[in-house]
């Protein structure tokens, strides 16, 4: 007599469901763990284009004026070349560009981490045109002012003797890579104007020793243009 054939028990099909829902759930867990570490990666990508945008938006409608934040880049690690990028440009009321700098630094966000410490070279690069009004006050203090308006003069710092202390694993090396500019004196009469054609050189910083710096400098007043050596 023939018999009917065993069909798999409930507790075996129970645990086939069992095993596909926990490859479902690593699958799914792996994919966000790609995500996140993607998100990590991607993060001062997303920081430097959402970051000029926030600090226009903060500080524009408080100036007489404008400000524009370009060209960031940062990275988490250092790297030989550049990591870390910012441009700023101000515009007085007219629209008129009056400064631009731009800073390159080496240093990666983990740098900073755990406190301020070796920060490697630090390049600036830019230009000026200061005109001193004449009341005496600048451009550039025209632009800002609207920030101080209504604040509170700040106290007296409490003198202590002691020279203000830097981080104890501060090191760095400032690098100028090229500055120029102008200084129009209306204020005096007749007006003095002074052209700055270039001012390059590099300032070493590092706790615990002397500040050193070499410093070339190019300036025009309607004589020759003269130059200031290293100093220290």
């Amino acid at each position: 007599m023939a018999r009917n054939a065993i069909t798999p028990s409930a507790p075996k099909g129970r645990k086939k469901r069992r095993r596909r829902l926990a490859r479902a759930l690593l699958v799914c867990f792996a994919l966000l763990l790609v995500l996140l570490i993607g998100l990590i990666i991607a993060l001062p990508t997303i920081a430097g284009a959402v970051a000029p945008g926030i600090v226009q938006d903060s500080l524009n409608p408080r100036l007489n004026g404008r400000i524009e934040v370009r060209d960031v880049s940062v990275r988490w690690l250092r790297a030989g070349s550049p990591v870390q990028t910012a441009s700023v440009e101000v515009f007085d009321r007219s629209g008129t560009s009056i400064a631009q700098v731009t800073l390159k630094s080496q240093a990666g966000l983990l740098d900073f981490l755990g406190g301020i410490g070796d920060l490697g070279e630090i390049v600036v690069s830019g230009r000026a045109d200061v005109v001193r009004h004449a009341d005496g006050t600048t451009n550039l203090e025209r632009v800002f002012a609207p920030l101080t308006q209504g604040q509170p003069t700040p106290p007296e710092p409490t003198r202590t003797g002691e020279p203000p202390r830097l981080p104890p694993n501060l090191a760095a090396v400032l690098r100028i890579d090229a500055i120029t500019g102008t200084f129009l004196d209306e204020s005096r009469d007749p007006p003095l104007r002074v052209a700055l054609e270039s001012l390059t050189g590099q300032v070493d910083v590092a706790t615990g020793k002397p500040a050193v710096a070499n410093l070339q400098m190019a300036v025009r007043t309607g004589a020759p243009a003269r130059s200031a050596g290293a100093a220290t």
